[in-house]
C-alpha cells in the first residue's frame, strides 16, 4: 500500500491511501433472460453468482446483473457487481464493448461501499471467463 500526501491552499494534510484489490470469482448459480425479440436483443439480460477469494483468500460472495443495451455492431453492455467481503460491500459498475476475437474486458467504476469500503473510489477491470471472472480493483480511499 503507497500513501499519497496532498496539501491544500490553508496547508492542512489530508492522506489518501491507494491500493489494489484482486478478486477471483467462481460461479455456482447463471441465469440468462432472454426478454423481448426472441435471440440476442436490447433488454436481454444476465444474472450471476459465486464465490470469491480477494488477494488469495477465501472471502464471500459475488452478485453481478448485466443488460445489454446493443446487440448488432457493436455489442455493448452494462453490469453491476456487487461484492461481499469480511471487510465489507463493495459496489462496480461496468461498461463491456467485446470485439470479434477478443476476450471480453470490462472497464469497471468503483461506485460505493460499506464498513471498510465506504469512502473508497476507484477503477479496475473485470475478466470474465468459463468459470467466472478475474478483476483487478484499483482503490483511492
Amino acid at each position: 500500500m503507497v500513501g499519497v500526501v496532498s496539501a491544500s491552499a490553508a496547508t492542512s494534510r489530508t492522506a489518501t491511501s491507494h491500493h489494489t484489490v484482486h478478486i477471483v470469482t467462481k460461479q455456482f448459480s447463471a441465469v440468462d433472460l432472454d426478454l423481448g425479440d426472441h435471440g440476442p436483443s436490447a433488454g436481454d439480460q444476465y444474472v450471476r453468482a459465486g464465490t470469491m477469494t480477494v488477494n488469495g483468500r477465501s472471502d464471500g460472495y459475488s452478485s453481478a446483473h448485466c443488460v445489454f443495451t446493443a446487440t448488432g455492431k457493436p455489442t455493448l453492455f452494462t453490469c453491476r457487481v456487487d461484492y461481499s467481503t469480511a471487510r465489507g460491500l463493495l459496489s462496480v459498475e461496468a461498461f463491456g464493448a467485446p470485439q470479434p476475437g477478443h476476450p471480453p474486458v470490462l472497464r469497471a467504476a468503483v461506485i460505493g461501499g460499506t464498513c471498510d469500503y465506504r469512502n473508497v473510489r476507484g477503477d479496475g477491470t473485470i475478466r470474465p471467463n468459463p468459470t467466472g471472472t478475474d478483476v483487478t480493483l484499483d482503490l483511492i480511499g
